[in-house]
C-alpha cells in the first residue's frame, strides 16, 4: 500500500503523490539512479489510498487510477495504482502560492519561469507551474489537471531556477502539452486536461 495523505485542501490524491509515491516504491532497495523513458498517466480522480500492482498483467475488473511505465537499469518496468477501500491517512499543508512567488510568467511566449528556489519536489513544482500557466493564458477557465507526464529521466538531474514550462500544444479547449525545459535541455513534457475545478 502506498502511503498517501490529501495535499492541502484538496479531497482527491493529487497526481503529484501519486508519482512521487509510486516512484519512491518502484525504486527501493535499489542503488539511487534516475529512471528513464518515463510515462506517467492519470486516468481518474480518487479520494481513496491506492496499492501499487507491479509488471503484472491488470486483473481483470480493475480499473487503475494511473499506470506508469519506465526502464531501469535495462529493464522495462510497469505498473498500475489501483484503489483501495479506505481514503489517505490525513493531508498535509501545500501553498502554491509560495511556488507562484517565485516565478514569472511570459503570456507572449506562452511560457512561465522558475525565477527562485522551488520549496518542493520537481513534479510539484512542474504542475504548479504548468496549472499556473493555463490560469494566466486561459482565463475565466478553472479546474484544470495534471493527467500525464512524459520524461527521458526521472528525477531530472539538474532542476534549478532557470526551469521554463511553455506550452507548446493545445487540443481543443480542453487537452494541452507543454514543453519543460532547462536551458537547452527538455526535461519532460506535461499534460494537462480541463476537468472539474479543485
Amino acid at each position: 500500500m502506498l502511503d498517501l495523505r490529501f495535499k492541502g485542501a484538496r479531497s482527491y490524491v493529487h497526481g503529484t503523490d501519486m508519482l512521487n509515491a509510486a516512484i519512491r516504491e518502484l525504486t527501493s532497495g535499489g542503488a539511487p539512479q534516475p529512471v528513464e523513458k518515463l510515462v506517467f498517466v492519470i486516468n481518474r480522480m480518487t479520494a481513496r489510498n491506492l496499492d501499487l500492482v507491479v509488471d503484472e498483467a491488470q486483473p481483470p475488473g480493475l480499473s487503475p487510477v494511473a499506470s506508469v511505465r519506465f526502464e531501469r537499469a535495462g529493464a522495462r518496468r510497469h505498473a498500475i495504482l489501483v484503489e483501495r477501500p479506505e481514503p489517505p491517512r490525513g493531508r498535509y499543508a501545500y501553498d502554491e502560492d509560495l511556488l507562484r512567488a517565485c516565478c514569472r510568467v511570459d503570456l507572449a511566449g506562452r511560457a512561465i519561469v522558475l525565477e527562485g528556489e522551488s520549496p518542493f519536489t520537481p513534479i510539484e513544482t512542474i504542475v504548479a507551474m504548468t496549472k499556473a500557466l493555463h490560469l494566466a493564458l486561459f482565463p475565466g477557465t478553472a479546474g484544470w489537471l495534471f493527467s500525464r507526464l512524459e520524461a527521458p529521466y526521472w528525477p531530472p538531474a539538474r532542476f534549478d531556477v532557470g526551469v521554463t514550462v511553455a506550452l507548446a500544444q493545445s487540443v481543443g479547449t480542453r487537452l494541452t502539452k507543454s514543453q519543460v525545459s532547462l536551458g537547452r535541455e527538455t526535461l519532460a513534457r506535461v499534460y494537462f486536461s480541463l476537468g472539474e475545478p479543485a
